[in-house]
């Protein structure tokens, strides 16, 4: 069950930044990337394809706050935020799905 909970910390991060994105909002990019973002990294298992989707987020968001290449744009944050997402989601699902309904006493 920690599982799920560490990646629903990491996709609630994903939507934050999805949001600052979208907003054009640089320095709540920022603040997504410096203390949110880099703190998820590693923190739950993660596919191998979940965190490379990660990875990219965390590469392409930091070009764009840093300004390091000029090229890079909200809208190529938000593609790859998007595709993350929606690696998590799926994979969220999938373990809530195979877990199935807890019946308490």
């Amino acid at each position: 069950m920690s599982d799920i909970i560490t990646k629903l910390a990491v996709l609630n991060l994903l939507l934050d930044f999805k949001d600052a994105a979208a907003g054009d909002d640089l320095e709540t990019a920022k603040h997504c990337y410096k203390f949110r973002l880099f703190r998820s990294r590693g923190v739950a298992k993660l596919s191998a394809d979940e965190n490379e989707a990660v990875q990219t987020v965390f590469d392409v968001s930091g070009r764009w706050v840093r300004g390091s290449d000029g090229t890079t744009n909200a809208k190529m944050v938000q593609t790859a935020v998007n595709r993350a997402i929606a690696l998590l989601d799926r994979s969220i699902m999938e373990e809530v799905n195979r877990i199935g309904p807890q019946d308490k006493p």
